[in-house]
Order: C-alpha cells, then sequence, then structure tokens
C-alpha cells in the first residue's frame, strides 16, 4: 500500500460534487489520482503560506460615569 499524501488546493473549484477552496487539504493514498490532481494545476504539495495577521488595538474611552445624586424629588 501506498504512503498517504496530502495534497492542497491551491485555486477555488468544484470537483466530484464538493467545492473546493485555497488552503483546502486532501490526504490521498492513490498515486494515480494525486499525480493527476497535481497535473491540473488546481492542488501542490506544499502547503498555502501562512498569513499573518497584526493584532488590532482598539482604544474606545468610555465617557465618564457621573453618579446620580438621589433625593428629594421637587415637586
Amino acid at each position: 500500500m501506498s504512503e498517504p499524501v496530502t495534497i492542497y488546493c491551491t485555486t477555488a473549484h468544484e470537483w466530484a460534487a464538493r467545492s473546493y477552496q485555497p488552503g483546502d487539504a486532501m490526504t490521498l493514498v492513490s498515486p494515480s489520482l494525486v499525480r493527476d490532481l497535481l497535473a491540473s494545476g488546481r492542488w501542490s504539495l506544499a502547503g498555502p503560506e501562512p498569513v499573518f495577521v497584526a493584532p488590532v488595538e482598539v482604544s474606545v474611552l468610555a465617557p465618564p460615569v457621573t453618579p446620580r445624586h438621589r433625593g428629594k424629588s421637587k415637586q
């Protein structure tokens, strides 16, 4: 039996009634199917590049809370 091979989608497409997006992975054991999918140009042996997203600093100051004075209401 062949060793499992993981391939990664590089282009959004539909195949075998499924939709694939870039970065999706598929592990296969059939060398001929792996070869055919790699030849299509829609799959690659290399995984997707990690995407670094810088943290966003949110500086929202709440309005100051002023205490309500409770007492007798003026009538």
